[in-house]
C-alpha cells in the first residue's frame, strides 16, 4: 500500500513575492504547504478570512485529505517561503485518503 506521508526531506521550497497566489479557490487540491517564513492571506469568496504567519503552519491540507477542490485562495502578504509536498501520484484529488492508510 502507498504511504500517504511524505518525508520532509522530499519537500521543495516555494518562494513567493507579495501578492503572488499560492493556492486558488476552487482549483483541484494537490499540494500541502508548510510555512517556513513570511505571511499568507487566506481569501474566501473575495473576503480575507485569516492570515497565517506562524512558522510551520500548514495550508492546503483540507483539499488533500478530503479530496475536494480548494476552499480558499492563499496569497503572499510579505516575501514568503513555504515547503511544498505534492499529493502522492497514486491518488487523484477526488479520492480522499482512507483512515486505514493514516500513520499510527
Amino acid at each position: 500500500m502507498h504511504n500517504p506521508v511524505t518525508p520532509a526531506s522530499s519537500y521543495t521550497t516555494v518562494r513567493l513575492t507579495p501578492g503572488e497566489v499560492l493556492i486558488t479557490q476552487g482549483a483541484p487540491g494537490g499540494s500541502l504547504y508548510v510555512l517556513e517564513e513570511g505571511e499568507l492571506g487566506v481569501i474566501r469568496d473575495g473576503v480575507e478570512i485569516a492570515t497565517v504567519s506562524r512558522p510551520f503552519s500548514v495550508v492546503g491540507e483540507m483539499s488533500v485529505v478530503l479530496g475536494t477542490p480548494t476552499s480558499a485562495t492563499v496569497r503572499a502578504i510579505k516575501e514568503t517561503g513555504c515547503g511544498c509536498s505534492p499529493m502522492p501520484a497514486a491518488r487523484s484529488p477526488a479520492t480522499p485518503i482512507s483512515p486505514s492508510a493514516w500513520p499510527t
